[in-house]
């Protein structure tokens, strides 16, 4: 019912403060070039990410051909995330076959202390003990708190 009532409040709700963006300083304001040839050449690595998709054997297969044009196929290499225990299950072998099938190199990365999942809940009980304390603090009752959202996005 409060937030019913707030659409027809005489003011508008404070906009939210945005967080500053960090970016590293090795990353230039600019790109350099925006033409896929001249940022292959210029490429150390070629370093494609792979969720085993159709979209991403797609663009593999599109980067590979690029490369090999230019003479960088030894360059290009496949990198899949494991989500760990939200993954579907055959979904790195599937990356890894269409990487092998292209002739590439094949990596896989995992996050360090748990999967997507496993840390999504540990953000959520470390983010209620806080607002809980908050409570105790202010006075007011810890079983009411809202807690924020844990799941990880460009607003939370």
């Amino acid at each position: 019912m409060s937030a019913q009532l707030t659409l027809f409040a005489d003011t508008a709700p404070a906009p939210k403060k945005k967080r500053a963006r960090r970016v590293h300083p090795s990353v230039p304001a600019v790109p350099a070039t925006t033409i896929p040839t001249a940022l292959l050449r210029a490429a150390d690595w070629i370093l494609l990410n792979s969720s085993g998709g159709k979209d991403s054997q797609s663009m593999a297969s599109h980067v590979c051909r690029l490369a090999a044009k230019l003479g960088l196929f030894h360059r290009v290499v496949i990198v899949h995330a494991d989500l760990g225990d939200v993954e579907w299950g055959g979904t790195r072998k599937l990356a890894e076959d269409q990487a092998r099938r292209l002739g590439v190199r094949f990596e896989v990365v995992k996050a360090e202390g748990g999967d997507l999942l496993a840390r999504t809940v540990a953000r959520f009980f470390k983010l209620k003990a806080k607002a809980e304390k908050e409570a105790r603090d202010e006075g007011r009752d810890p079983a009411t708190v809202k807690v924020a959202p844990a799941w990880p996005s460009s607003a939370a």
